[in-house]
């Protein structure tokens, strides 16, 4: 079955915002162009469900968690990056104060996901 990510994307990340919010941690997203593929809306949502929740649950307060959703190619990309930013609400964007985990899976055409951590 062909699905569009993108509703799904979105429903997790109104499940996804109170506990962020809650946590003190900065929950956004963003998705470029369409993103069908060929898997069922479940495999889908326990995908960005599992990788979201992990990375909210193990960043500290007042964290960033940032995911995204694209094409690259005949791919289909998600992103999850947990950012941590420095007391005082300032982010450093390079040098070593900057700590960034990032979690990136991608859907293949053949219908598997490969994973890469960075």
């Amino acid at each position: 079955m062909v699905v569009d990510a993108l509703p799904v994307l979105e429903q997790v990340m109104r499940m996804m915002s109170l506990v962020a919010q809650e946590k003190g941690t900065e929950l956004t997203y963003r998705a470029e162009g369409t993103c069908t593929m060929l898997a069922t809306r479940d495999e889908i949502h326990q995908i960005i469900y599992n990788l979201t929740d992990n990375a909210v649950k193990y960043t500290p307060p007042g964290s960033t968690v940032q995911v995204s959703l694209f094409r690259e190619g005949d791919q289909v990309v998600l992103t999850v990056a947990a950012v941590r930013r420095p007391s005082g609400g300032l982010r450093y964007i390079s040098g070593e104060s900057r700590t960034s985990i990032s979690w990136r899976r991608i859907w293949t055409p053949g219908g598997s996901w490969r994973s890469r951590i960075w």
